[in-house]
């Protein structure tokens, strides 16, 4: 990597390697009640990622920063509502809801060892922002039956956090052979 500092023209360049990786697993049922779908769902996801340290060579102000981790081990509990009503006796549709909770029950910030080489060896620590034990997820969306292999979609969903807030809204095609 090589990283330009506006002062004197100044040109620093380091290696460092990030590494990481992480999976999920959930269990859920699907209930009919009346005329709802209840999708009740748990599930646990976990991601790591380390990086080596790097240090730059070439300027007063070349950092050496130690390699350092960030792991996250999440639990969620959610549950979908879907109802199927019919636009025209040949098209129908499926609207849902969704409410859950997600806890973190690892790291919720990274912390960062670093030095400036202008500074001899007086080291400094920098913290990431948390990112919060819990969060709320809501959403909503709807699915158009088009033909008996083809359907529209689209859907928002929202985590809310009180660190953060991550949105997604999703529109597509979904057809099946």
């Amino acid at each position: 990597m090589t990283r330009v500092l506006g002062f004197a023209g100044a040109s620093l360049k380091s290696r460092d390697t990030l590494q990481g990786g992480g999976g999920q697993v959930g269990a859920g049922l699907d209930l009919n009640v009346q005329k709802w779908l209840v999708e009740p769902k748990v599930g646990l996801s976990a991601i790591g990622l380390t990086s080596t340290a790097a240090h730059e060579t070439g300027a007063a102000l070349a950092e050496s920063v130690n390699g350092q981790n960030i792991n996250s081990l999440q639990s969620s509990v959610e549950v979908r509502l879907a109802r199927t009503v019919n636009l025209t006796a040949q098209t129908p549709v499926q609207v849902h809801a969704l409410i859950g909770w997600d806890h973190e029950l690892d790291d919720t910030s990274a912390l960062a060892r670093a030095s400036l080489a202008g500074l001899g060896s007086s080291a400094f620590t920098a913290a990431s922002d948390p990112v919060g034990r819990d969060a709320i997820k809501l959403g909503a969306g709807f699915e158009v039956q088009l033909t008996a292999r083809v359907a529209i979609y689209s859907a928002y969903s929202a985590v809310l956090a009180s660190e953060r807030t991550t949105q997604d809204f999703s529109i597509g095609a979904r057809v099946r052979w």
